[in-house]
């Protein structure tokens, strides 16, 4: 496609999603589209974190049926995947005629010709479900990228949420029982009791096949389809009880699915939440990527937090919780020296975003909750640094300067998941901790737990650069929310580097003052060469285009904070996806370094070395672990690909699209949002 084109067709797109004001949107076609887009629930959370265009269409299923045929009915495409099909025609037309739809106003013509059919109700269905491998134990994954043992936990995850649903339903149904006949109370009953005792009889005829296939494999597409079919089912059965207990459908799936996540949140907590160490093997050495969650963040038998985690752990789906951090991980890369000792490095602090969004836009509970969450992320950071715990235990304020990088994409538009409110709130708990109001004597107060499990306080000096950087379709290709995240940026790069900020100027602000103290000369050069490149990528910002390195901006300056002694922490919405993907492309650039390869220039192209090394990294960081921990399957959902490759990252090309691609991608599909558990 001409350049030209692609340049009309991406600033058409960003007409559509930003230019068009509530008002305006309640006229005309185009307005009746935005509303129809607006009102996919689907999309608020799927294509945050990535969702696959291939994902399963709904469908009609026979009841008890065994039959594995293609579905006959199928129906919209929901979300920003039925924008792509659209432009995607609109693409293929321009190859025959250019001239006709290269102008911003034809193409949105053409974008809102299209029409969609309507979405058919799912019928539901308790047939027999295929599930022949055991269980895996642990939380290692398969060398499969879509293993039918994971497949399998998976599916039985989602009997044992429904079972724990069903439990969770049997207590609250009581509470109406003054409005209803004893004959209604005794059919409810029943009708629950049956119920289970289904879902018990499903759960042991997966249980049974488990031997049929003795080592695992890629699961085949009826398999797969089979378990997206499971959820469906199992929210239609909870819907029923809520139907039979007088409620009206659509209040009746509301409630089934608020059940239904609730007790699939409270299973992903309540697992054992352990520590995550792999190997990765290059040019000789063995490097160590370690993933340690908040649960085993100890100074003696228990963890160092105020209120215990008890070896559980909080899941990104969890965005009611207001006294933990979600998903909070120490991540770090070693490697053995000459010496025999262990040398670090990199390593910081990894979490889901500060904000429990799924409470009342700037309530007083989401506010504080913020605030608890953001102590807990800098309670991490001080275990990280067992030098200044040490001296803090010992009654002395430490000083603690936390680079903060969000990854979110801050628009304006609610159907991109509200991530600007979200990072809003991030900010503000930044902001708020580093006040001096709410730093006595200079200080703010932290409680921790120390080597004997005694509650002990210690004061913090703490210092916060809070950056965001949007690293998705949205912000590196149409551009959304970049003005949000630059205005917070600016003000960051400033305590980071100084105010000026030309790449000629010598670094201020906090790299100024560690050069000040004359570090080792590789890594003062070091230093600064990441100060120039992150220069040189705000004064051209380049961190508003791919350019061929999507996370770039962050990348660089979570090794920045890592080499003048502040803490890296990141996040996206989720702590998983973009979050693990930095995660990766950092270690990348570390591994990279530590074998006497220089700093890559912003934008540079991988060799075939490098991407090989990429692919290992990313497959064996333990960042797939830590996508199964939040969500019951491995699989990043950045791993996407669009029919509109104009609308595609350059991840493409930097992993490839071939085994490394699948596997990476893994089982995401499987990955509902669950973050609303409250009507």
């Amino acid at each position: 496609m001409p350049e030209v084109k692609l340049h009309g067709q991406v600033a058409s797109m960003r007409k559509i999603f930003e230019q068009q004001s509530p008002k305006d949107a309640a006229k005309g076609t185009l307005g009746n589209e935005r509303n129809s887009i607006n009102s996919n629930l689907n999309f608020l959370y799927s294509l945050l974190d990535g969702k696959d265009s291939k994902r399963p269409l709904k469908q009609t299923l026979t009841e008890y049926s065994e039959r594995r045929d293609t579905p006959s009915v199928y129906v919209k495409r929901e979300g920003f995947e039925a924008i792509y099909d659209m432009l995607n025609a609109v693409e293929k037309n321009w190859s025959t005629d250019g001239a006709q739809h290269s102008s911003p106003e034809a193409i949105n013509a053409a974008l809102m010709s299209k029409s969609h059919p309507e979405i058919q109700d799912v019928s539901p269905t308790f047939g027999k479900v295929v599930a022949p491998e055991i269980a895996l134990s642990d939380m290692n994954v398969s060398e499969c990228a879509q293993s039918i043992n994971e497949l399998t936990e998976y599916q039985l995850g989602v009997i044992d949420t429904t079972i724990l649903a069903y439990k969770q339903l049997e207590i609250l149904q009581p509470m109406d029982r003054k409005r209803r006949s004893a004959s209604a109370e005794n059919r409810i009953h029943d009708h629950i009791i049956a119920s289970r005792e289904h879902l018990a009889e499903l759960k042991k005829t997966m249980e049974c096949k488990f031997t049929e296939i003795k080592q695992d494999r890629n699961a085949y597409p009826d398999e797969l389809m089979d378990a997206a079919k499971l959820r469906k089912e199992m929210l239609a059965m909870l819907t029923s009880e809520y139907r039979v207990m007088g409620i009206k459908p659509q209040e009746a799936r509301k409630r089934a699915l608020v059940a239904y996540n609730a007790a699939r949140t409270d299973t992903l907590n309540n697992a054992p939440w352990k520590t995550i160490q792999r190997e990765i093997s290059h040019n000789g050495n063995q490097y160590s990527s370690l993933q340690r969650p908040a649960a085993e963040m100890k100074l003696g038998d228990r963890d160092v937090f105020p209120t215990a985690y008890q070896g559980k752990g909080i899941c990104s789906s969890d965005a009611n919780e207001t006294k933990h951090a979600a998903n909070l991980w120490q991540s770090s890369l070693s490697v053995e020296d000459q010496f025999g000792q262990q040398q670090t490095l990199f390593q910081g602090i990894r979490h889901g975003v500060l904000s429990p969004f799924a409470l009342p836009a700037r309530s007083a509970e989401r506010i504080d909750g913020a605030q608890n969450r953001a102590k807990e992320v800098v309670t991490a950071a001080l275990y990280s640094r067992p030098e200044l715990m040490a001296r803090a235990l010992k009654g002395d304020t430490v000083p603690l300067q936390l680079v903060s990088t969000s990854l979110l994409t801050p628009t304006k538009l609610s159907f991109f998941g509200k991530e600007r409110e979200m990072l809003r709130d991030q900010m503000q708990a930044w902001q708020t901790l580093c006040k001096a109001e709410s730093q006595r004597d200079g200080a703010l107060t932290l409680t921790v737990h120390n080597d004997k499990g005694e509650a002990q306080d210690v004061k913090v000096a703490l210092d916060v650069a809070a950056f965001n950087f949007g690293v998705n379709e949205f912000s590196l290709k149409l551009g959304l929310g970049n003005d949000t995240s630059d205005s917070y940026n600016a003000v960051a790069l400033n305590q980071l580097l100084g105010n000026d900020l030309r790449p000629e100027a010598e670094p201020g602000g906090w790299v100024g003052r560690y050069l000040e103290g004359k570090p080792m000369p590789e890594n003062a050069n070091k230093v600064i060469t990441l100060s120039k490149q992150l220069k040189n990528i705000w004064n051209g910002k380049l961190h508003r285009s791919d350019g061929g390195e999507p996370y770039k901006t962050p990348q660089r300056l979570m090794m920045l904070a890592y080499e003048i002694g502040a803490v890296p922490c990141w996040n996206c919405k989720s702590g998983k996806d973009r979050t693990g993907m930095l995660d990766a492309e950092v270690k990348r650039e570390a591994i990279a370094y530590h074998n006497q390869q220089q700093l890559k220039d912003p934008q540079e192209k991988l060799n075939e070395k490098d991407t090989k090394l990429l692919q290992t990294v990313v497959l064996q960081s333990g960042n797939l672990e830590v996508q199964k921990q939040n969500t019951g399957v491995k699989g990043n959902k950045v791993a996407k690909t669009f029919k509109l490759s104009s609308m595609n990252l350059s991840l493409t090309k930097r992993l490839g699209v071939g085994d490394v691609w699948s596997k990476v991608k893994g089982l995401a599909q499987f990955a509902k949002s669950s973050s609303k558990r409250s009507l």
